[in-house]
């Protein structure tokens, strides 16, 4: 057997939150029901807001994970870059172009890094942000080793033929 209080959570269950909440304005209800009903609101406030907060604590979970893999991609790149960079040193101007790109793009990619380590909440512009630098990273470092490698064709054509 259920008590009055069960009775009317019962009730305000079945003409839901809305309705409920006009029954309290229009003082339907005696002073008991409607501080039971007005309880009841609350307590559905206070479920909603803590939905809410995990939803909110999972986002930013997720977006930091995004940010510390943008952040190793962006680490990695950076060392390719470097190694690229150096490799075409000895280059025509061609490699000497593909490494400035290098520089730029690991200047933006540790600007990327250090945005997103001096920063306690992470939003997701930064993760795409981090992302977008180490991709830009890695598409110099590819520039400078096929710049590099054509700079130095002839040595290779050299090796390869012997001539």
């Amino acid at each position: 057997m259920q008590t009055e209080y069960e009775l009317m959570i019962s009730k305000f269950e079945d003409i839901g939150e809305n309705q409920v909440r006009i029954n309290i304005s229009t003082n339907i209800y005696n002073s008991s029901n409607k501080a039971i009903a007005q309880e009841w609101i609350a307590s559905r406030e206070r479920s909603r807001a803590s939905e809410l907060e995990v939803k909110r604590e999972l986002r930013e979970s997720e977006t930091l994970d995004l940010v510390k893999e943008s952040n190793l991609i962006a680490n990695a790149a950076n060392s390719i870059s470097n190694e690229s960079r150096l490799a075409s040193i000895e280059a025509n101007r061609i490699a000497s172009e593909s490494s400035a790109a290098a520089l730029e793009a690991n200047r933006i990619a540790n600007e990327a890094n250090a945005t997103a380590l001096r920063s306690e909440s992470y939003s997701e512009r930064q993760a795409i942000a981090a992302e977008r630098a180490a991709r830009y990273a890695m598409y110099a470092a590819v520039v400078a080793t096929i710049a590099a490698i054509i700079s130095m064709k002839e040595q290779i054509i050299s090796i390869i033929f012997g001539s």
